[in-house]
């Protein structure tokens, strides 16, 4: 299975309300983006852990102006997965003037635009 396997299954688990992530089988690293070998060790096969729930701090985001409003697209570090790597996904459940740097944040799904569930980083605590 090459990365973009990878990735298809990825999206395809989170497309049926289940988020998982990629984890070596050898190491027991958990990395994203999902990819055909292990960043850490290099085994080839990654196999895939539940990610529903995970919950990390906000690294990283920026706020795109749309149509249809404010987007915020971030970039977390989630506490399973391992140093170095990081989540990226839209942010949910606060306004883009309140989102910081450090937030609390779980990873969840969302529906998007065309009614399909993907992974998305939802505010601890958030307001909307």
């Amino acid at each position: 299975m090459n990365s973009n396997a990878h990735f298809r299954h990825f999206a395809e688990r989170a497309a049926a309300g289940e988020p998982v992530l990629p984890q070596c089988g050898s190491c027991q690293a958990v990395f994203m983006p999902p990819r055909a070998v292990c960043p850490e060790c290099g085994t080839p096969g990654p196999g895939w852990v539940p990610g529903a729930g995970a919950t990390g701090t906000l690294y990283s985001y920026t706020v795109v102006e749309s149509r249809e409003g404010p987007i915020i697209i971030g970039l977390a570090e989630l506490d399973m997965i391992t140093e170095g790597s990081k989540f990226y996904a839209s942010v949910l459940g606060i306004d883009a003037g309140d989102v910081a740097v450090g937030q609390r944040v779980r990873l969840d799904t969302a529906e998007n635009e065309d009614g399909v569930l993907v992974p998305v980083l939802m505010v601890e605590g958030g307001t909307k």
